[in-house]
């Protein structure tokens, strides 16, 4: 997303991630703000991106992108972050 972004290219993803607060909010902290989901997902997504700093949420990723692979538990940072900032997942 960042170079995406940057270029001022859109980028899109296709699957169920979105359909999922924890992944919706993973989604919406690396950049996406267009997602596609299922119906049944619909209401606790709207949910959580009615409460949900983006920009909070981008700032946390952030440092989580730039580590190294596997040094860090991005699901419990996520987890962490929605709990602090009391998000529904």
């Amino acid at each position: 997303m960042r170079k995406a972004n940057a270029a001022n290219k859109a980028a899109s993803l296709c699957g169920e991630m979105a359909s999922k607060p924890l992944g919706a909010l993973a989604l919406i902290a690396i950049g996406y703000r267009s997602l596609s989901l299922s119906a049944t997902g619909h209401g606790p997504v709207k949910a959580l991106i009615l409460d949900l700093d983006a920009k909070k949420a981008e700032a946390m990723m952030a440092p989580l992108l730039d580590a190294p692979a596997g040094s860090v538990s991005i699901r419990q940072k996520l987890t962490e972050f929605a709990e602090a900032e009391g998000l529904s997942l």
